[in-house]
């Protein structure tokens, strides 16, 4: 019993010392928490494929959808969070929002049943260049599972050929600004036109690989897109800027970071 309490005692003792010394994000009292996930695999790929960090099993997944809802939060819309950052609305609490990014078939095959047994809203940031029109891709989406999905995802851009850029050649410097707005306008064309998204509905915008800079944002701002989401770390709160919301990256095999995260 003893032993217990000392165990326990040492715990709180070292969460306080990493609060203090900041290696421990403490949740704001009106902190939003974004979730961002990538690729999930069913349980039996996962034992055989390689490992990275964009790639979580299906179970996993489930384990931390269920640790959300019994945590006591529910899932808020992109137009709910913009009026939380302008201070219009606050955002209820223990509000979060869960989004994927690229687009993977995934988000359809296994999120989009899990998430939906459980209550929950999420977005898909999409490569536009990388759109089925059938289910014949293995690992990419269709637009007609993307219509499917709807009840559940609503779909913005994570740009139309910038992606496949950032990932060979890192620094998005070497882009004219021409090509820049080109790329972006063009991922914004493809999914009204195709469908996906209505005239009215809220444009948003994860940038590619999380790499932006002042000529990307002045670029959301010509194109009326409020929302820009990177893969910096932290919380949403009224007053951020709305061109740079962060976002957690939820990562396999590491248990301890959602309850972190939500706490």
């Amino acid at each position: 019993m003893k032993k217990a309490k000392k165990i326990r005692i040492s715990f709180i003792t070292l969460l306080a010392v990493l609060v203090f010394f900041g290696l421990a994000e403490r949740k704001p009292m009106d902190g939003v928490p974004v979730l961002l996930y990538h690729q999930l695999v069913t349980n039996r790929k996962y034992e055989t494929i390689e490992k990275n960090d964009a790639i979580m099993s299906l179970e996993e997944f489930k384990k931390q959808m269920q640790m959300i809802a019994e945590a006591g939060y529910q899932t808020i819309t992109l137009e709910q969070l913009q009026q939380h950052i302008s201070g219009e609305v606050p955002a209820p609490k223990n509000s979060i929002v869960i989004t994927f990014d690229d687009g993977y078939r995934s988000d359809y095959l296994l999120a989009y049943p899990v998430l939906k047994e459980v209550g929950f809203q999420a977005e898909s940031f999409l490569v536009t260049s990388f759109l089925q029109e059938d289910s014949g891709d293995e690992e990419r989406l269709s637009t007609a599972e993307l219509e499917k999905m709807k009840n559940v995802f609503t779909f913005h851009s994570h740009s139309h050929a910038l992606h496949t850029f950032a990932y060979e050649h890192g620094d998005l410097s070497e882009l004219l600004t021409e090509n820049l707005m080109w790329d972006t306008d063009l991922s914004l064309q493809t999914l009204e036109f195709k469908g996906i998204k209505g005239t009215v509905d809220l444009d948003a915008f994860s940038y590619p690989y999380g790499k932006y800079d002042d000529r990307f944002q002045e670029i959301l701002t010509f194109l009326h897109v409020p929302l820009g989401f990177t893969t910096q770390k932290g919380y949403v709160e009224e007053g951020c800027d709305p061109l740079a919301i962060p976002r957690f990256g939820l990562y396999p095999e590491r248990p301890g970071q959602l309850y972190r995260i939500l706490h």
